[in-house]
């Protein structure tokens, strides 16, 4: 069986999840005085960019 696959639109989309996981679930409901929203946005426009597995799983330890 085959199935396409686009990377991209699911890297994309697993920053998203993981980002409202995160916003949903975080203890402190200030974030720390982090602009959460803000990071989404800085970390979701490398995305694009990104081909591997590794380097994604590197993106979404670092936000």
């Amino acid at each position: 069986m085959e199935a396409p696959f686009d990377f991209a639109e699911e890297a994309k989309y697993l920053v998203e999840s993981q980002w409202r996981i995160v916003q949903s679930k975080f203890y402190d409901a200030k974030m720390h005085g982090v602009d959460w929203l803000k990071i989404r946005n800085l970390y979701a426009r490398y995305v694009p960019h990104i081909s591997h597995w590794e380097s994604f799983a590197e993106l979404i330890d670092e936000m």
